[in-house]
């Protein structure tokens, strides 16, 4: 009966190998998720614009304790929110602005190896801008010209992340990014959605699969 038990017990222990052990010093994966952002600055509050975040990470644990992760993702970010507004002629209407911003982003983070399931990362993403607008509806809709309200090519984000092993090198992941720069100055905002200097956050709950 022993005996049984033993070899039923083996396979399973097998199936749930931890990952971060201390048997492999490199691990290279793949990451898909998903983006909550929005923009301070932009008289909107929220975390209503959704967006993809994908893309490859390497980790190297130089310590049993200690890693260090490097990400190259195309990250989708912005905002969008809707409001009352008045019309001295027209009467009261609702009014929606959206900002749409897509990056490739370079996160470099370190992670403490709180156990062999659990890590908790620190760190900060440098973001390349390929792509951004605004968008209203309100009166009139339209998008505004991104050359006469031009976000920043460049910026970067603090980051604090959560990692969780759910099954052998599959991993979840919880982030929150707040811009260290602005995504946009003051000076180049659009005149009534603006309060000043436009600084991205977002929430990001994404899946990391290792190999």
């Amino acid at each position: 009966m022993a005996i049984m038990i033993c070899l039923w017990t083996q396979p399973a222990l097998a199936q749930n190998k931890q990952y971060f052990d201390g048997e492999k010093t490199f691990y290279g994966g793949v990451v898909v998720g998903l983006n909550a952002s929005q923009v301070d600055g932009d008289a909107l509050g929220g975390f209503h614009k959704p967006g993809l975040n994908a893309g490859l990470t390497v980790y190297w644990h130089f310590t049993p304790s200690v890693a260090l992760q490097l990400e190259l993702l195309y990250s989708q970010k912005g905002s969008k929110g809707v409001r009352n507004d008045n019309d001295p002629y027209g009467g009261s209407y609702f009014e929606r602005y959206g900002i749409r911003l897509n990056y490739a982003e370079l996160p470099l983070l370190f992670h403490y190896v709180l156990s062999q399931k659990y890590q908790l990362g620190i760190g900060a993403s440098y973001n390349a801008l390929i792509s951004g607008s605004d968008t209203y509806e309100g009166v009139v809709a339209g998008t505004y010209d991104p050359a006469k309200y031009p976000f920043n090519k460049y910026f970067v984000d603090g980051i604090i992340s959560l990692n969780v092993q759910l099954y052998q090198g599959l991993m979840g992941n919880v982030r929150y990014q707040y811009g260290l720069s602005p995504v946009r100055d003051y000076a180049h905002t659009v005149p009534g959605f603006s309060s000043g200097n436009q600084i991205n956050k977002l929430i990001a709950v994404r899946l990391i699969y290792l190999f």
